[in-house]
């Protein structure tokens, strides 16, 4: 994932990564702070997110904004999550790039351009 990715892209991400980053992000408040700040959540949401008393509680009240947001706030959550938990978004890229589906995106994508 890079700055030229698209926020559908960021979306599809965080969507296909939900249940491994409700388990595993540890950083809720302070990636809901910057979303309040941006105004990608509201002041009641992260009242719910702030109010929950364990990491996986907060992420899952975190998630029902982000759902409710659509991929411009995924997009910003994935930035946002890059910046506070860089080492949990590396682990769930070399995850991706080894799917199966990965590989053969790629496949397509070398023999589309090598026959250019």
């Amino acid at each position: 994932m890079n700055k030229m990715e698209s926020s559908e892209d960021s979306a599809q991400f965080v969507d296909k990564y939900m249940p491994q980053l409700i388990q595993r992000v540890t950083m809720v408040m302070p990636i809901a702070d910057e979303l309040l700040a941006e105004d990608m959540i509201h002041e009641e949401m992260y009242s719910n997110i702030s109010a929950a008393r364990t990491n996986q509680s907060k992420m899952r009240e975190l998630f029902k904004a982000l759902h409710s947001g659509g991929n411009k706030v995924k997009s910003t959550f994935l930035s946002t999550l890059r910046e506070n938990e860089p080492n949990l978004v590396q682990d769930l890229v070399i995850a991706l790039t080894k799917s199966p589906l990965y590989v053969i995106v790629f496949i397509n994508y070398i023999f589309f351009f090598s026959h250019l």
